[in-house]
């Protein structure tokens, strides 16, 4: 039977109590998220949860913002080649000093990474000066009166994509109804774990046994699930004060103005926060489609359970 051989790897280096080469440890990276900053003068009702569990902005009642000089220095230690997703978010992003700032350093480099937006913080002048820039908008509801006026000329800006927070079958249908009058065409629906709403997520987000096997699963990614995390596997998260995690809710791998970018991917390689997080717990341990389901994702950690299907309830 093949077996990856990346786990090997590690578990040779750390045999031997040897380190990887920061050249060749950066070739696992492929995803990169930045927070700018912490500020935001919206009220989210669940404003700390929802990046938890997707993309999203986020803030906090002290206010920080990542050094410009130190931000510059970071964007040039990645592997241009290697980066799969470059993406940027904070509380209100356009509250950063230095944001306009940024996307000038940006375009003169090139880079045009994806900027995630609450749709209160964003209007037609942005937009028009963003126009480079793919946009990631976190819509809600219920929507304040002012969005359905602006919703015409966002629809139809190609490069902006509407992120609709589902909590609720009313949240659902009222996507539904904006994406049909407006002619939405780039969007997606990400549910969202309220913590009062398991019957909900039962019902349109648990696997059952035909959501499992309604398309083929290749041999590829049933080796890979065995030994990593598909939905975690080379990210990272780069927070204002330099903290590095490899996802939000998981312990500080370490702080790139100290260290550099290879070293700090060689504890999360060798400690296992998310990267190696695999279904070898109860009861997928025990199912016969512990392989053929899905990683283990945040939803999982949102609800404190180990599986989310409805084979073993």
């Amino acid at each position: 039977m093949p077996v990856l051989i990346f786990p090997r790897d590690i578990e040779k280096n750390n045999k031997n109590n040897k380190s990887f080469h920061s050249e060749d440890i950066l070739r696992y990276l492929s995803d990169v998220t930045i927070y700018l900053n912490s500020e935001c003068n919206i009220n989210c009702l669940d404003c700390e949860k929802y990046n938890n569990q997707f993309f999203h902005c986020t803030k906090s009642s002290v206010v920080s913002n990542i050094d410009f000089i130190f931000l510059k220095k970071f964007f040039n230690q990645l592997p241009p080649t290697l980066i799969r997703r470059i993406a940027i978010t904070g509380g209100n992003i356009f509250l950063y000093p230095y944001f306009w700032e940024l996307i000038d350093f940006l375009k003169k480099e090139d880079t045009f990474p994806l900027l995630g937006i609450h749709y209160e913080n964003i209007d037609a002048d942005k937009i028009t000066l963003l126009s480079d820039f793919p946009i990631d908008l976190f819509v809600y509801f219920p929507l304040k009166e002012f969005f359905e006026k602006n919703i015409k000329y966002l629809s139809k800006n190609k490069k902006i994509k509407f992120i609709f927070i589902i909590s609720s079958e009313e949240c659902y249908k009222n996507s539904e109804y904006l994406i049909s009058k407006h002619k939405i065409k780039n969007y997606v629906f990400n549910p969202f774990f309220t913590g009062k709403n398991l019957n909900f997520f039962k019902e349109n987000v648990f696997l059952t046994t035909d959501d499992i096997l309604s398309k083929p699963i290749s041999q590829k990614i049933i080796f890979a699930r065995q030994k990593l995390n598909t939905n975690f596997f080379g990210r990272i998260y780069l927070f204002p004060n330099g903290d590095v995690k490899s996802h939000p809710l998981q312990s500080v791998l370490g702080n790139c103005k100290n260290e550099t970018l290879g070293k700090i991917i060689e504890k999360e390689l060798v400690n296992n926060t998310s990267w190696r997080i695999i279904r070898d717990k109860t009861p997928c341990i025990d199912c016969i489609y512990q392989f053929l389901c899905p990683s283990p994702s945040e939803f999982e950690w949102a609800m404190n359970k180990n599986n989310l299907c409805k084979i073993f309830k």
